[in-house]
């Protein structure tokens, strides 16, 4: 542990053990550290009623359990009681944390804590929620920080906090991977390290989106397929499931689940011509109703999905890897929102979940660079379908997709590729892979994660300066020059290799 952790840990404990001796509280650290970090929360719940108050409408529906109607509406300034119930809920977990405490119940106190910071939390979203129904202008940041910045910074939050809690308790919850356990040539772990990283993506990503996009269906769909990729990720990180049961079974249920939600390929984009509409074929059934299904569009979406998913999970062998190209991704989907001036729904619906997306990713940026304290694990797919689907609400955007995913995309194929033509399964790794030839050439992990960022960097911006013919013609010539480069380069890896062997 180098000097820097060491003072930061002492600084948190200290603080934590004095506010706790100074109020009477707990000896314990994990106590103080929630019932401080719920302070912290309520003061922000607070805060925000006040500076958005005189912003909302003279009357508020704050009372949204009763049935609709005159019932639930109230004066604006009963929107305290929010903030207040919630101040007075942690001091009522509090004393009862003291009360157990006693009596030496430390796991009890400690579960008390959680339970409460769940509840405040809870407050916070509902104070949120009614206030962005009952505002009747825009707070003076402007429409940037309530529409993407703010979802962003709770995405950023919900990820980093659960990732801190997961590393925290990995051995408890038996999600340690060590090195030593499994004999695979594409394995560049050096040391005991927590995965189960694409859970606390998913939990940052699910509290943004059930916030700021609990009205959309295509956005439920989306939660809903990513949880069961978490889900399975997290088994499979705990008890090692194997990737049959992950690839035929789990992954094209969460994809079928999110084409239903409304994630469907209309039309593939021709920039020399007419588009290719696969609206042709028009399934219509009765399961509680009428229901219709575009075939062929449902059809070129399940392909579009299970691609770009397992491309990007194939891209996360090494540490900082995977959220330097994904996020580079997420960013240049959400500045293409807004290319075109006044936003259309499925725009918006694009830009807010890319910003989220981007949030929940940079949420595992310091923890996954390396030297990475977790691991994404299996769950990382659940990007590659957020990203997929985003590219589909506006069919120019799945060519914007493919082009800023270009290096990653050809590097796959080419080791798919290599897989069939040696007779073996293209699902069993290898150390065919850019970043395994990179560490061959003698580069550290961190100039590997710092070439991608560049790369994906410089991509991204020719995906947003290009449109049309033109992107479509960098396309196709970057395709065969980085083809080609990938095949010289891994020539003279391997010629080199062989010389010092």
């Amino acid at each position: 542990m180098n000097k820097i952790s060491i003072i930061k840990n002492l600084l948190i404990k200290n603080v934590s053990l004095l506010v706790g001796d100074r109020f009477g509280f707990f000896t314990d650290l994990k106590t103080n550290y929630f019932y401080l970090l719920s302070l912290v929360v309520v003061i922000l719940q607070f805060v925000y009623v006040l500076i958005y108050y005189k912003y909302l409408s003279s009357i508020i529906p704050l009372w949204n359990f009763l049935n609709w109607g005159a019932d639930i509406l109230a004066s604006k300034q009963y929107i305290f009681i929010l903030p207040t119930l919630s101040l007075v809920v942690m001091l009522s977990c509090v004393s009862v944390s003291v009360y157990f405490m006693k009596y030496n119940l430390w796991s009890v106190s400690r579960f008390i804590a959680y339970f409460n910071l769940f509840n405040v939390l809870a407050f916070g979203v509902a104070i949120f929620t009614l206030i962005e129904r009952s505002k009747i202008t825009t707070l003076s940041f402007g429409p940037w920080f309530n529409l993407y910045f703010f979802p962003f910074l709770i995405a950023f939050a919900g990820t980093f906090i659960t990732s801190r809690v997961l590393i925290k308790n990995a051995d408890k919850l038996g999600i340690i991977e060590f090195p030593d356990l499994r004999d695979e040539p594409a394995k560049v772990l050096q040391r005991p390290t927590p995965r189960a990283g694409g859970v606390a993506f998913w939990v940052g990503f699910t509290i943004a989106c059930s916030a700021f996009l609990w009205y959309s269906q295509r956005v439920w769909g989306l939660i809903i397929g990513t949880f069961l990729i978490s889900l399975v990720g997290f088994l499979d990180d705990r008890y090692k499931l194997g990737y049959l049961s992950r690839l035929l079974l789990v992954l094209p249920v969460s994809i079928v689940i999110i084409v239903l939600s409304g994630f469907i390929m209309i039309y593939i984009p021709n920039p020399f011509g007419q588009p290719l509409k696969l609206d042709s074929w028009v399934f219509n059934f009765q399961l509680f109703g009428n229901h219709s299904i575009i075939v062929f569009a449902a059809i070129f979406a399940f392909l579009w999905l299970l691609w770009l998913s397992q491309m990007l999970s194939f891209n996360n062998g090494i540490d900082g890897q995977f959220v330097a190209i994904s996020s580079v991704t997420a960013l240049v989907i959400g500045l293409l929102s807004f290319r075109f001036g006044n936003l259309t729904y499925e725009q918006q619906i694009s830009a807010k979940i890319s910003f989220i997306t981007l949030g929940a990713l940079l949420g595992l940026f310091i923890d996954t660079f390396p030297p990475q304290k977790i691991i994404w694990g299996w769950g990382a797919t659940a990007v590659g379908l957020i990203f997929a689907s985003l590219s589909l609400l506006s069919g120019t955007r799945v060519a914007s997709a493919f082009l800023v995913l270009l290096l990653p995309s050809i590097d796959v194929a080419y080791v798919l590729f290599v897989r069939l033509k040696e007779g073996k399964s293209p699902f069993k790794g290898d150390r065919n892979h850019l970043h395994h030839k990179l560490i061959d050439l003698g580069w550290s992990k961190r100039k590997i994660a710092s070439f991608y960022w560049l790369i994906s960097a410089v991509f991204g911006v020719l995906t947003y300066y290009t449109s049309g013919r033109s992107k479509a013609l960098t396309t196709l010539m970057l395709t065969g020059v980085l083809l080609f480069a990938l095949i010289v380069f891994r020539r003279y890896v391997g010629k080199l290799t062989a010389l010092k062997s």
